[in-house]
């Protein structure tokens, strides 16, 4: 039993310029990069290898050709620049951007460029007023989730609510998914804790869907469900619904750990089944119990609970394969292990089970 990736078109090579929030979680911010005045001097900070204007996405130099080319050349390796030092120097990548801004303060994709950097590197305040402008500018959803984040870190968590609620047409299901994650945050900030649970709920909890965004939503709801104390509710509708089962001989619940982590909002039960002479047929095999739980179980709206079979024998998965080791013990030589292996590959060829 058991948050956010925004993108934006400026890219630099093949990647994305794809980030999400920096320096704090969905629930929290720190007070960290606050030491870069938007005032700066404008001089043009040096360029890093590999900030070349050719490497830059189709779309971002369309925009810029409305420069005169020098011009455009020069703003778009500072906007590479931004892109190759935003994970690991956000500050010096901030240094570029706003360089190209200075140069280019009415393209709108320079402005974009700007905020999402500045929001990397904690200037909530500068990013959100970058990232609306930009917003006027381009229209469209215009990052909603890293604005109403910011609006978070200000202290306006009501602000972020309003955002929230202008959930475009046009924004991609991830983006969707990373806004309701961060109006999930506001509403904690206000101390509603089960709003905020609420605000996650939607069938992207379907433990069966693998998207790139899951594994934030999931962890963002088993967080909030922390929050809010339901943590032990989940285990005793669990532990209730296996006592209720004829098959099931015993369990064992184990609180803090599952096999997907471990903290507070985590814990996983072996159940024990009853041996076969006391249980006949179809109806009470081990796969009809297990899909059967896991129906009745993905019902519960406290927790994420996941019910599967583990493989009999250990670390032999039951969808993977396994490695199998022939030893010589008799000392018969090569030629005759190697017929051994041969004749044992040749059977294993001809068993059903195998592949």
């Amino acid at each position: 039993m058991n948050g956010s990736t925004v993108s934006g078109p400026v890219r630099h090579g093949s990647a994305r310029y794809e980030h999400g929030p920096r320096g704090h979680d969905s629930y929290g911010h720190d007070s960290r990069g606050h030491g870069i005045s938007a005032n700066a001097s404008t001089r043009q900070p040096e360029l890093p290898e590999g900030a070349d204007y050719a490497e830059l996405d189709p779309e971002v130099r369309a925009e810029l050709r409305g420069l005169p080319k020098g011009l455009a050349e020069l703003v778009g390796r500072h906007l590479a620049a931004a892109g190759l030092l935003i994970d690991s120097d956000p500050e010096r990548a901030l240094e570029h951007a706003r360089y190209a801004r200075e140069k280019a303060a009415r393209v709108g994709v320079v402005r974009e460029a700007t905020g999402l950097t500045a929001y990397h590197a904690g200037e909530w305040a500068e990013a959100l007023a970058e990232l609306r402008a930009a917003r006027r500018m381009s229209g469209g959803a215009g990052h909603l989730a890293v604005m109403a984040d910011c609006e978070r870190a200000l202290g306006r968590p009501e602000r972020a609510l309003d955002l929230a609620k202008e959930s475009h047409a046009e924004m991609s299901p991830s983006e969707a998914v990373e806004l309701r994650i961060v109006a999930a945050g506001a509403r904690r900030d206000l101390g509603q804790l089960d709003a905020a649970v609420v605000a996650l709920q939607g069938p992207e909890l379907d433990p069966s869907k693998r998207e790139p965004w899951s594994a934030r939503l999931f962890y963002a709801y088993a967080d909030n469900l922390t929050a809010v104390g339901r943590t032990e509710e989940a285990i005793r509708q669990t532990k209730a619904y296996f006592a209720q089962q004829p098959q099931v001989e015993h369990y064992v619940l184990i609180r803090g750990f599952s096999f997907f982590g471990q903290g507070q909002n985590a814990a996983m039960m072996f159940v024990v089944l009853k041996d076969w002479k006391e249980r006949h047929g179809q109806a009470n095999s081990i796969d009809t119990f297990v899909n059967k739980a896991f129906g009745a179980l993905m019902q519960a709206k406290e927790a994420l609970i996941f019910t599967i079979n583990p493989p009999p024998i250990r670390e032999l998965g039951n969808a993977s394969g396994f490695t199998f080791m022939l030893q010589d013990r008799s000392a018969m030589g090569h030629e005759k292990l190697v017929a051994a292996r041969n004749q044992m590959l040749g059977l294993a060829m001809q068993s059903p089970v195998l592949t």
